[in-house]
């Protein structure tokens, strides 16, 4: 934010689904079926993984922890993976339920406090937003007939979002970290 012209940052043709490590040095992205990083200041991209799979057009999509963890998602379903930042092999996190078609866009809490995601149902056209913590699953927010993209928690104490088709926009929903 501090420079005026604007510079690129390599990456690897077809790369997509952006996002910041913790301390703003390295970008990550997905490329294919691969995930990615690479230094703002430059330099070649390096695979962290791969994401064992195609991204889905919809819904796929990564987050960077303060811990040096990946947490990602296909948008399909393979439900919510995680994977070193340093690479290695992804690990599922967060399993598909037997009502739920796919899970997408994750969102680490901050201190490790879990995962929020979207989710679609098999039946019924009900989207939500869901917390996982301490390995249990809470869904915090149902909305029938609703597309519900990218929730996100701000330091304000809510949970960001955006929904279609029925009232449009850039939603916020209360949220405390401690409870």
């Amino acid at each position: 934010l501090g420079e005026y012209e604007p510079r690129a940052i390599p990456v690897v043709a077809g790369a997509s689904r952006l996002f910041w490590a913790p301390d703003s040095r390295q970008l990550g992205y997905i490329a294919d079926t691969r995930i990615m990083k690479v230094a703002i200041t430059g330099g070649e991209s390096q695979a962290i993984c791969d994401n064992r799979g195609a991204l889905s057009t919809g819904g796929g999509g990564a987050m960077w922890r303060d811990d040096g963890v990946i947490v990602f998602s296909r948008g399909d379903s393979a439900g919510i993976l995680q994977v070193s930042a340093m690479g290695g092999d992804p690990t599922t996190v967060v399993k598909l339920e037997p009502t739920e078609g796919d899970l997408h866009e994750p969102c680490a809490l901050p201190g490790g406090k879990g995962i929020l995601f979207a989710g679609h149902r098999k039946i019924g056209g009900i989207n939500n937003i869901t917390l996982w913590a301490n390995g249990k699953r809470r869904v915090l927010l149902e909305l029938p007939d609703q597309t519900i993209h990218w929730p996100v928690y701000a330091p304000s104490g809510h949970i960001l979002f955006g929904r279609t088709p029925t009232t449009p926009g850039l939603w916020a929903l209360p949220f405390s970290l401690d409870r």
